[in-house]
């Protein structure tokens, strides 16, 4: 079984092979995801139940994250605009973006009233501003360091999923599993908006080299329609790189196109692959 991955019926705690996994689905009969090679019984509801967080359901937060995150409702936040690029959004960039906002702001206003408390003698000013000041803006940068922890865990999970787990994915969580691997082998990853992207899913970007990534996670072959829809897209973006990838096998016919167009296909097996290599990323 691939990945090591044995479902259990719920009913019976027996496990049940990958074949008969639509059987049950039809009869509306409930299974768990359990890893491992044998699976007791008296282990299945404890067990899976962390499994499937970590692959099917979004990150929880740690202590410190709720201990940090909740209190800012209580502060007012600058609007905040994230890079863009041909209407690409740079992940991170808007949380990084507003911990310099509120830097920029606290220096600003501590010259300004440093200067106001030089004028009126009153020196003090300056030092309820940045007794002030400084506790914001630490917290602003913790708040930034623990979004890249969340990140880089969130892209190790996706790229600890197996082969099933990446079939059963929806198209736009296959992207975020993309992204987490093409960082994980050392490109930068921007996303694209998701409607009108023109065939461009991700923008990976190495070396300075910026590469148009469609993703393609589908039960049949890809044909050649996706190469010329990355390839056109491509000059959108200011790409001089291209790269299909996708969770299954590519025609013949895909095969020469990217050949003659000088498209990169990354296949099942080759997606498998990347996902296991571990190259720091620059992001």
């Amino acid at each position: 079984m691939p990945g090591g991955v044995v479902l259990i019926d719920t009913d019976r705690g027996d496990p049940v092979p990958i074949p008969e996994l639509r059987q049950l689905q039809c009869r509306g009969k409930q299974f768990t995801l359990h890893t491992g090679i044998a699976a007791r019984r008296g282990e299945i509801e404890a067990e899976n139940r962390e499994h499937q967080s970590t692959v099917l359901l979004p990150l929880r937060q740690t202590r410190c994250e709720r201990v940090t995150i909740w209190p800012l409702c209580l502060i007012a936040r600058l609007p905040v605009g994230a890079r863009s690029y041909g209407g690409a959004v740079r992940e991170d960039a808007a949380a990084v973006r507003t911990a310099l906002q509120w830097l920029g702001l606290w220096i600003a206003t501590t010259a300004l009233l440093a200067l106001v408390g030089q004028l009126n003698k009153a020196v003090w000013v300056l030092a309820v501003v940045s007794a002030v000041g400084v506790p914001v803006c630490a917290w602003r940068a913790l708040l930034v360091w623990l979004g890249y922890r969340r990140k880089v865990r969130r892209d190790a999970l996706y790229r600890a999923s197996g082969q099933a787990a990446v079939d059963a994915m929806a198209g736009v969580e296959f992207e975020r599993y993309v992204a987490a691997v093409l960082r994980g082998v050392g490109y930068t990853v921007e996303l694209t908006r998701a409607t009108g992207d023109f065939g461009v899913d991700l923008i990976a970007i190495r070396d300075g080299i910026r590469t148009a990534v469609q993703c393609k996670r589908q039960s049949r072959v890809v044909n050649g329609a996706a190469i010329q829809q990355v390839v056109a897209g491509a000059t959108v973006y200011d790409c001089t790189a291209t790269m299909v990838v996708s969770n299954h096998r590519y025609t013949r016919a895909a095969q020469q196109l990217a050949d003659a167009h000088g498209c990169v296909l990354v296949d099942r097996t080759r997606l498998a692959r990347l996902s296991r290599s571990r190259t720091p990323s620059t992001q």
